[in-house]
C-alpha cells in the first residue's frame, strides 16, 4: 500500500494529522486522525466523492468516525470491513487551556453534596438514639 494509491489524492494533509495502518484479514486498515473536525469533514467530503465516482475500487470502504478518516483497503468482503471499521471509537479528550471555568462551581457543588451528607447523617443519628432506650 504505497503513495500509488489514487485514493490518496483526496487527503489533504494538515499540520497535526496522524495515520496509523495495519494489516487485518479484513484488508488493510488505514487511519488517519485530523487536529480539528474541519479538517476531517474537509477530507470526508472529498473522499466519500472519489470513491463514489466512476471506475472506482469496490474492495475501498471508507467511513468517518469523528476525527477519523479509516479505510479498508483490499476488503475481501464488504460486511467483514465493516465490522473492522464498526470497531474503531474516537474518544474526545477535551482540555482546557486555561483555568477550568467550571472548577468554582464542581467545588461549590460538592461542597454543598458533602454538607448536606453530613448533615443527614447527623440527623438520623440523632433520630436513632432518640429512638432507641437505654
Amino acid at each position: 500500500m504505497g503513495s500509488a494509491r489514487p485514493v490518496f489524492r483526496s487527503h489533504r494533509i494538515y499540520p497535526g494529522t496522524e495515520a496509523v495502518v495495519a494489516p487485518y484479514d479484513a484488508g488493510t486498515l488505514l487511519i488517519v486522525e485530523y487536529p480539528t473536525p474541519q479538517g476531517s469533514v474537509d477530507t470526508d467530503g472529498r473522499l466519500s466523492a472519489f470513491l463514489s465516482g466512476p471506475g472506482q475500487d469496490s474492495r475501498t470502504v471508507y467511513r468517518r468516525i469523528g476525527n477519523y478518516n479509516a479505510l479498508v483497503f483490499d476488503a475481501s468482503d464488504t460486511s467483514a470491513a465493516s465490522a473492522l471499521l464498526d470497531q474503531v471509537k474516537y474518544k474526545k479528550n477535551i482540555q482546557w487551556l486555561g483555568e477550568n471555568p467550571f472548577l468554582t462551581s464542581r467545588a461549590e457543588r460538592n461542597f454543598v453534596v458533602t454538607t448536606s451528607d453530613i448533615f443527614l447523617s447527623t440527623v438520623v443519628a440523632i433520630m436513632l438514639g432518640m429512638g432507641c432506650p437505654s
